[in-house]
């Protein structure tokens, strides 16, 4: 539930001033980081209602805070390219230096080893892929800016 909330809340553009960022730089911050903490309302209890006349109450609502310049929606042809440079980058290489030809030890030590490996991390690629998704898509086209 928290994942959804981090993904799908309203996002706001915070712009701060020049004075406003200086102060916050010498932390090592920015200004949409020392509000974020402030951004995960709990029991908010307020009454909505849809553009189809249903009422419901908000419980808990979570606002994405961005900085200008890091809020913007790649093009699809851009993120596409983007995950599959991901992709790449997890290819399984040929790793089959040390198996001797026709000998049969050598070649269970080496599948014993890829199975180990395998039991460890199953889809190695999926957690970053993912996490670029996500951020891939991380604005809806009325929540970000043309450049």
């Amino acid at each position: 539930q928290e994942y959804l909330a981090e993904r799908t809340g309203p996002a706001v553009m915070v712009c701060a001033s020049r004075e406003v960022d200086a102060y916050c730089a010498k932390n090592g911050l920015d200004f949409v980081h020392l509000l974020r903490p402030f951004c995960n309302l709990r029991n908010v209890n307020a009454p909505v209602r849809t553009v189809g006349d249903q009422a419901y109450r908000i419980q808990d609502l979570t606002i994405r805070a961005y900085a200008p310049t890091t809020m913007y929606q790649p093009s699809l042809s851009a993120a596409d390219e983007h995950l599959q440079r991901v992709l790449r980058s997890f290819q399984v290489q040929k790793e089959v230096e040390g198996v001797e030809v026709g000998e049969e030890a050598s070649l269970h030590g080496f599948l014993g080893k890829m199975v180990d490996r395998a039991r460890e991390s199953k889809t190695p690629w999926w957690k970053k892929f993912r996490h670029e998704f996500d951020r891939l898509l991380l604005f809806g086209t009325h929540e970000t800016l043309d450049s």
